[in-house]
């Protein structure tokens, strides 16, 4: 064989050996794209847990020194109400009992033939309930 015959393989040679840098040329350039997507994305996902993560603390915070402090308070406000509506029920039932004994002797003075007028006077706050 001679220089003359080898120069087509040569050349086909240098072709294919051009095509192939040319795909591995493609080949990188495509795999750099994918791992600057892949970058670009875990930078996002990153960001964001890094967001998730600021709201979770900030919430955590809100619930520590806001929002346990008010449902203790509420809940004490609560057991107080129930014992003061406890206590006024107690004082009413009183009240209503004393009204009724007060107008049981005004009526038992009345038939012992005593005039209204002759007994003290009621206290003001509870004369219109006599």
């Amino acid at each position: 064989m001679t220089s003359t015959d080898l120069l087509p393989i040569l050349a086909g040679g240098g072709a294919v050996a051009g095509l192939a840098s040319l795909l591995g040329a493609w080949w990188q350039r495509r795999r750099y794209r994918a791992d600057a997507h892949l970058i670009e994305a875990q930078a996002l996902a990153t960001e964001e847990e890094t967001k998730d993560a600021h709201w979770e603390r900030q919430v955590r915070t809100l619930t520590e020194h806001i929002i346990e402090p008010l449902r203790e308070e509420i809940g004490g406000l609560r057991a107080e109400v129930r014992q003061l509506r406890a206590e006024v029920d107690v004082v009413r039932t009183r009240y209503w009992r004393a009204i009724t004994h007060i107008r049981t002797l005004i009526a038992w003075a009345g038939a012992l033939g005593h005039a209204p007028e002759e007994l003290p006077p009621s206290p003001p706050e509870i004369s219109a309930d006599i």
